[in-house]
């Protein structure tokens, strides 16, 4: 998107702490832009918690909840809250609308 690689991350879970998603997804980039071993080693090394930094919230998009447990229990009597009806729009408004921005954000 506008010059810039973007990769999709699936994260699985039932509750994430505060950032860390956001840690996560930093470590990840770190470790393609070839950083990523040296932070770990660090950190493992370290007798205390060590700073982990935080992927930029702006560049963090919800794509897709997955409710595995309430689709296997409940989607038959209530109906599914996927919203697969609507993923066509769903896509297409991240391309034109999102995606573009998260690029420019990322450009200056």
């Amino acid at each position: 998107v506008g010059g810039r690689w973007f990769v999709p991350l699936l994260y699985k879970g039932q509750s994430f702490m505060l950032h860390q998603i956001r840690k996560m997804s930093s470590m990840a980039v770190l470790e393609m832009r070839g950083g990523g071993a040296d932070a770990i080693r660090l950190a493992l090394a370290s007798p205390r918690v060590a700073t982990i930094p935080l992927a930029p919230a702006c560049a963090l998009t919800l794509h897709r909840c997955y409710y595995s447990a309430y689709e296997k229990k409940r989607a038959k009597e209530r109906g599914s809250v996927h919203f697969e009806h609507a993923a066509e729009q769903q896509l297409a408004f991240l391309t034109a609308h999102i995606y573009p921005h998260i690029a420019r954000r990322d450009a200056a």
